[in-house]
C-alpha cells in the first residue's frame, strides 16, 4: 500500500472521474500480475477493480480510474472487501464515504 502523503496527498472526491462504463485496463504499477482488464458493467469485475485502485493505486491512479459516483455507490459493501488501513485511510480522505457507508449519499 502506498501511503497518500508519499504520493503528494490524496485526491479530492471530485476529482475521481475515472469511467463509468466500458472496459478498464490497469497498468503494470497498479497490477503486476493476474488479472488486469475489468469491465464495468459486470459488479464483481468492477469491485475487484476498486479493490485493488484502492489497495495498490497510486494519487493518479485514483484520478483516472474510479468514478466519484461508482465508489459512493458501492462504498457500503467495497468497505468490507478492503483491509481495515486501506479503509480507514480512505475514509479519512474522503469523508463523503463515511455517509455512502451509513446509506446517506448526498449530490449523486
Amino acid at each position: 500500500m502506498v501511503d497518500a502523503r508519499r504520493q503528494g496527498g490524496c485526491p479530492q472526491l471530485e476529482d475521481l472521474t475515472g469511467p463509468a462504463r466500458g472496459a478498464v485496463d490497469l497498468p503494470l504499477h497498479v497490477v503486476w500480475s493476474g488479472r488486469r482488464s475489468y469491465g464495468l458493467e459486470q459488479p464483481r469485475s468492477r469491485m475487484s477493480l476498486y479493490r485493488t485502485v484502492l489497495a495498490e493505486g497510486q494519487r493518479q491512479d485514483l484520478i483516472d480510474f474510479l468514478n466519484r459516483d461508482l465508489l459512493l455507490a458501492q462504498w457500503p459493501v467495497l468497505r468490507t472487501l478492503i483491509s481495515r488501513p486501506i479503509r480507514d485511510m480512505r475514509e479519512g480522505a474522503f469523508p463523503e464515504l463515511t455517509t455512502a457507508r451509513d446509506g446517506r449519499v448526498k449530490g449523486s
